[in-house]
């Protein structure tokens, strides 16, 4: 079975594994749906289990949502390719928490993290969307990082990032 130039098999699941024509093997990939042009979106799981979504025109944007209850880290997004525009959103989950700062890094050498942007309920909101706009930030590596969180009765918040080559 192909799509466009793309090999495709099935894997023990059943789940179709995608090998881009490149020849670049993409571990767990699997189509979680289709676009409006009826492009395949593809889905891809990092070795711990985390959700990266990669984009219908191949690896061009870098989607992840995690979740968190204390501060921490997410798993770390890698790219080959240079990733230039970002957004992140938080939300709560049940309510809204009483207050949070999360940012989003991004990196070079996946050592060394800088902040892109910084989501809080004082300048952003609940559910809101910041985005870098014209500023571009060359990196290859990003995650979200919670610095601070007081839940209040909200169970956890769901923190989503995008990186778009």
């Amino acid at each position: 079975m192909n799509i466009g130039q793309d090999k495709v098999i099935k894997g023990d699941d059943g789940s179709p594994i995608i090998f881009p024509k490149d020849g670049n093997y993409m571990p767990a990939a699997v189509i979680s749906g289709y676009d409006s042009n009826g492009n395949p979106v593809l889905a891809q799981f990092t070795t711990s289990g985390s959700l990266i979504t990669v984009g219908d025109k191949g690896l061009e944007d870098f989607f992840q949502q995690s979740t968190f209850t204390a501060p921490g880290s997410s798993v770390t997004i890698s790219s080959t390719r240079t990733l230039k525009n970002f957004a992140i959103q938080v939300s709560g989950v049940g309510s809204t928490p009483n207050n949070w700062e999360v940012v989003l890094e991004g990196s070079l050498d996946g050592l060394n993290f800088d902040t892109i942007l910084t989501h809080d309920k004082g300048t952003v909101g609940d559910g809101k969307i910041m985005f870098n706009g014209n500023q571009v930030f060359p990196v290859r590596k990003i995650r979200a990082r919670v610095i601070s969180l007081d839940l209040g009765s909200a169970t956890s918040i769901k923190v989503s990032i995008i990186g778009v080559a």
